[in-house]
């Protein structure tokens, strides 16, 4: 892996300007306005910072899933394409939503898929088809924390968490955290946020003096209980609030477990871990319109659909589309930071 080098350069404030200095002789002097006037540049220059990736889908196996399971699976390639195509290096592994069925253990065989499985896309098919004999106390939230816990990481589910990766949780459920299951005690959104805030804590690197969050949960849930594409399904689900709340809570994306075709769902999902992996934290916060991105010196353009964004709340670069980086590309984004003192 290439590492990633960033530089920060700062000139020496050139000037500084002395403004609107006025003498009104009927009212006296006026305070004088100051300002100091930017004369410095910064630049990242580097490649993208880790194409790694464990994704773990939680999948809900209580008996009305069979059929959205079938609709998972058929629409694996759309979100797989963007793994492959971008070339990222790639675990994926599947547990159930039941804690008495798996108690956490990972689905399927191999258990843990990578860019070498043979027959990958045939056997991640096979293993998110879990089937539908699952306790209907769905515990979603449980899963992701017995499933990644130091006891399972470290023995059933070994070879499949590294440390060096970005970690993307996908939780599919057409009904939310079940809490009433008599024996032990659920987990909370906040709970599962502390534990993956532990499990993957923020990146902080020196020299651009900027944290990046290392995973993300995203969702394919009941978004609303009037949701025609829902109701038509009949009885047996229910609106994924905490399952959405956490896809919030850790910049994930939420999709509907309603749709005929899970296809631009997960597609959608996949762009989202995508653009998590690839974004880049700024040193300095920029003056947004003199940002330029250029990959291998030539220049991309600013788009929400295939170009960069500038997400101002975050202070970071973040790509979309076709202007997701492959690894070893080679990113230079210029900008004069926004630090005029008035």
């Amino acid at each position: 892996m290439k590492i990633i080098k960033l530089f920060e350069k700062s000139q020496v404030l050139k000037r500084v300007g002395l403004a609107s200095l006025t003498f009104l002789s009927a009212c006296g002097p006026q305070s004088p306005d100051f300002a100091i006037l930017a004369a410095s540049e910064a630049k990242f220059q580097g490649s993208v910072t880790n194409n790694k990736v464990d994704l773990l889908f939680v999948i809900d196996n209580s008996g009305t899933m069979l059929p959205r399971q079938q609709k998972l699976a058929a629409s694996l390639s759309a979100f797989a394409s963007v793994f492959m195509t971008k070339g990222f290096d790639y675990h994926i592994a599947v547990v159930t939503t039941d804690p008495l069925f798996d108690a956490g253990a990972f689905h399927g065989s191999p258990k843990v898929l990578t860019n070498a499985t043979p027959s990958f896309l045939t056997t991640f098919q096979n293993n998110v088809q879990v089937g539908d004999n699952g306790t209907a106390y769905e515990r979603p939230l449980d899963a992701i924390v017995t499933s990644l816990s130091d006891s399972a990481i470290l023995s059933t589910n070994g070879g499949f968490l590294r440390a060096d990766a970005h970690l993307a949780v996908v939780a599919i459920s057409d009904e939310d955290q079940d809490d009433t299951m008599p024996g032990g005690t659920p987990q909370t959104v906040s709970q599962v946020v502390s534990f993956l805030d532990g499990l993957k804590p923020e990146k902080f690197d020196v020299l651009s003096r900027t944290y990046k969050k290392n995973y993300t949960v995203s969702a394919v849930v009941v978004q609303s209980m009037t949701d025609p594409d829902c109701t038509s399904l009949g009885a047996g689900f229910d609106k994924g609030t905490k399952l959405m709340a956490l896809a919030n809570l850790t910049n994930g994306s939420v999709a509907s477990i309603c749709k005929a075709d899970f296809s631009p769902g997960l597609t959608q999902i996949s762009q989202r871990i995508a653009e998590a992996i690839t974004e880049i934290p700024l040193g300095s916060e920029p003056n947004v319109n003199t940002i330029t991105v250029r990959f291998n010196g030539s220049l991309i353009a600013r788009s929400a659909v295939d170009g960069w964004t500038y997400d101002s709340a975050n202070n970071k670069i973040i790509f979309h589309g076709d202007a997701i980086p492959t690894d070893n590309t080679n990113i230079a984004i210029d900008y004069i930071p926004n630090d005029i003192i008035r």
